[in-house]
């Protein structure tokens, strides 16, 4: 096996083993929230949840389809399930840099979900 095929093993291996965390880390954060573990880990219903339970319209959802829109969306999700825990904009600069890290915290820390603290439209 040369360097070059043990490099790629390597970087594959590493790269499923983060999505298998962040599975774990969402399907747990989605538990807590009082939501089917399993939303948590399906593509879009998991900020179609997050949305929801902050009071955004279902369109949020289609906005994340949306080129260029779905960056800023998507941040607007991360700052949401930040926000039902009851974390500062602070948690949502490491959920956006370190996703990784702060899905760990939320998931296996003390965070405890605290439900939307205001509606937003």
């Amino acid at each position: 096996m040369s360097s070059g095929s043990q490099t790629t093993t390597i970087a594959i291996v590493v790269v499923v083993a983060v999505l298998v965390l962040h599975a774990i880390c969402l399907w747990r954060i989605y538990r807590a929230m009082g939501q089917s573990a399993w939303s948590g880990i399906v593509p879009l219903l998991n900020a179609h949840v997050a949305f929801q339970l902050r009071g955004r319209e279902w369109w949020w959802v289609l906005l994340l389809l949306v080129p260029c829109i779905g960056w800023v969306v998507a941040i607007i999700y991360l700052n949401d399930l930040s926000r039902l825990f009851g974390r500062s904009i602070g948690f949502t600069v490491g959920l956006v840099l370190v996703p990784t890290v702060f899905l760990a915290i939320l998931a296996f820390g003390r965070s405890t979900y605290v439900g939307p603290t205001e509606r937003v439209v």
